[in-house]
């Protein structure tokens, strides 16, 4: 209402739409191609780690594949993630510190969404505003953290020890 200060995390907003929009779109497969490949060098443990998970990968919008005996080429990713975010999250996902489908869901949104220190225009702030606003799951990121914060009028009065 109007006696009421809205503090949105942009991060915590952000992360939260891509993570509806990600299950939504669930393991469709979709894929954005890199114009230029990407190549990395992989650990013996992480080998297996990308055996295990190689369909979930193609799943999720990962265009791989093997280049000799211990690297990977990433020819796709998905369409939410830069192709730093895409590494990124391979590497972590190969590292066996992710569990199942909604940890990759949750870190994915979490690579690409905004930061918090990131510049919005008026346009972007407003885009945020309005995801927020029409998604009730969004009160929340997928780590549980809250997406905003309401300080009422008596709030704030208690914070300045003075009427307002």
């Amino acid at each position: 209402n109007s006696d009421s200060l809205l503090l949105l995390d942009q991060h915590a907003v952000h992360e939260a739409a891509l993570y509806d929009r990600l299950r939504g779109r669930g393991l469709s497969g979709e894929s954005r191609p890199l114009a230029l490949p990407l190549s990395v060098s992989l650990h013996v443990s992480e080998l297996e780690q990308l055996e295990a998970r190689w369909p979930q990968f193609e799943a999720l919008g990962f265009k791989l594949s093997r280049e000799g005996t211990a690297a990977l080429r990433i020819e796709g990713v998905p369409p939410d993630l830069s192709a730093g975010e895409a590494r990124e999250f391979l590497r972590e996902v190969l590292s066996g510190r992710v569990e199942g489908l909604e940890d990759m869901w949750a870190m994915m949104a979490c690579k690409a969404a905004i930061k918090a220190k990131d510049a919005l225009t008026g346009d972007e702030a407003r885009e945020l505003l309005r995801q927020w606003s029409e998604n009730p799951a969004a009160r929340h990121c997928p780590h549980g953290r809250p997406t905003a914060v309401v300080l009422s009028l008596a709030d704030l009065e208690k914070l300045f020890k003075r009427r307002i």
